[in-house]
């Protein structure tokens, strides 16, 4: 599904941190908070928790809420909320148990979903109101345990729900109204993803034992096994909003290979392969285009690229490619072994129309990362003196710039948006890992830890991603247990967290 940002969160820099356990299972003696973070005053604000030692943020809307979990002064863990901009935590409750409630999603009308104890024995998903009001026990299919995952716009609700039958995947009405099981194709069944007209996608097992992929209709309604090539098992990877399905399957051969559906997932086109035994289809855009890798006849990895609505596979060239982006005008990135065996970054046409070698700016190896919609193309490139360095390309890759580093010998790119600006980390001249910003098109590397106010012998060590509003995704080092941190910073940005859509092949 789709997420569109609001454009007020642009002048705000939030952070909220998770660890890297995330659960009530975590150790709260590690002391970890969440955080979120104000550009303008350029100071670090810890979210709290609710009385107890630690807090953990599971999501954020594009108000700027934050949701997760924390520790109460007494007693395990309890779902939060927080107020725009994360001001303020509120204690979502639990739904009459004593042990726990876990928030899993929110969304922009600030509804959180999750799971708590009923007091009863068993756990339940719930829903909240707007902004967090009133927790609503959403129940479960047969009395068992119930667990939501996700929440659209609609505040319709996916999950699974212990029967006795087994595991079923389980949506519901807008607004958590009502719970309809999503049926079965003869055995387990795992709800995975759900798109903005509610159709559900998620792998079931057949009454054989075997994996089916299945796809429903809208709003949830009837479960369609997406049968196989031939071969007795086949698992989704993807779906996009007009409901193509992509992924891979076995054939009556037992070998494995990528399929694309149409609309609504009617029909399973095997994508073939480059010569070889096997292909597998990893992302799809609103176009169709699917993209992954095959083994060609040569026995030899390629990426590949097709056209829209699956058709026709089109090898992205050279030995041992693989590819690593795409955007949405179907130019792909990613690395391919050269004639020297050496491996170097290359970025194609519109389509995946010819594959242009970005060379090296000194060194033998390139490795392209990411690539926005200007064609843009950011990686690293091995310097010729024992160290990488971060690279941008001008559009559709022309000329590859050195972004340098902070200080010390190596950088290296992890994300780039359409205004050009990259995130990554580098060494500083003191040998410690920063996490760092540049300008639109790659202008001037800034530490992003000069931008912030961070508790002592803590550090933003890792840039993983940043969207076009300049929300970054950070990793930080513990404060001040040795645990592993993410956050996300906004405004510069960095955004409520850790996991991000990415038009990643």
């Amino acid at each position: 599904m789709k997420i569109t940002h609001s454009p007020k969160i642009q002048s705000l820099l939030r952070a909220a941190a998770l660890s890297i356990g995330l659960g009530f299972v975590s150790p709260v003696s590690a002391q970890e908070h969440a955080y979120i973070v104000d550009s303008s005053g350029k100071g670090l604000t810890d979210l709290g928790t609710l009385g107890g030692g630690s807090s953990w943020a599971q999501g954020i809307n594009d108000a700027g809420q934050v949701v997760g979990t924390s520790t109460p002064a007494a007693g395990p863990v309890h779902a939060f909320i927080t107020g725009p901009n994360g001001d303020g935590m509120t204690d979502l409750g639990t739904l009459g148990g004593y042990v726990v409630s876990v928030a899993y999603g929110v969304n922009d009308a600030g509804q959180v979903v999750g799971y708590s104890d009923t007091g009863s024995g068993n756990f339940h998903a719930f829903i909240t109101g707007p902004n967090g009001a009133g927790m609503t026990d959403l129940g479960s299919l047969s009395g068992g345990d119930s667990f939501a995952s996700g929440i659209n716009g609609a505040g319709q609700v996916v999950g699974r729900s212990y029967t006795a039958a087994g595991l079923r995947a389980f949506i519901t009405g807008p607004n958590g109204v009502g719970m309809t099981e999503l049926g079965t194709l003869g055995g387990d069944t795992y709800a995975s993803g759900i798109n903005d007209t509610g159709q559900v996608v998620g792998i079931s097992t057949t009454a054989a034992g075997a994996y089916h992929a299945f796809i429903t209709g809208p709003n949830g309604g009837g479960m369609t096994d997406l049968g196989t090539l031939g071969g007795s098992e086949s698992y989704a990877s993807g779906i996009n909003d007009a409901g193509q399905v992509v992924g891979i399957s076995t054939t009556a051969a037992r070998a494995y290979h990528a399929f694309i559906t149409g609309p609504n997932g009617v029909g399973m086109t095997d994508l073939g392969t480059l010569g070889g035994g096997y292909s597998d289809a990893t992302g799809i855009n609103d176009a169709g285009q699917v993209v992954g890798g095959s083994v060609t006849a040569a026995g030899d990895r390629h990426a590949f690229i097709t056209s829209p609505n699956g058709v026709g596979m089109t090898d992205l060239g050279s030995l041992g490619s693989f590819a690593r982006g795409i955007n949405d005008a179907g130019q792909v990135v990613g690395a391919s072994d050269t004639a020297t065996g050496a491996y170097h970054a290359f970025i194609t046409g519109p389509n995946g129309a010819g594959m242009t070698d970005l060379g090296t700016l000194g060194g033998d190896y390139s490795y392209a990362s990411g690539i926005n919609d200007a064609g843009q193309v950011v990686g690293d490139f091995d310097t010729g003196a024992g160290a990488w360095h971060a690279f941008i390309t001008g559009p559709n890759g022309v000329g590859m710039t050195d972004l340098g580093t902070l200080g010390g010998d190596s950088s290296y790119a992890y994300g780039i948006n359409d205004a050009g600006q990259v995130v990554g980390r580098s060494d500083t001249a003191a040998g410690a890992w920063h996490a760092f910003i540049t300008g639109p098109n790659g202008g001037g590397m800034t530490d992003l830890n000069s931008l912030v106010s961070l508790p002592g012998g803590a550090a933003l060590t890792d840039a993983t991603g940043i969207n076009n509003l300049g929300q970054v995704a950070v990793i930080s080092n513990p404060i001040p247990e040795p645990e592993t941190y993410a956050m996300l910073l906004a405004g510069l940005g960095l955004l409520g967290f850790i996991a991000r859509r990415r038009k990643t092949a």
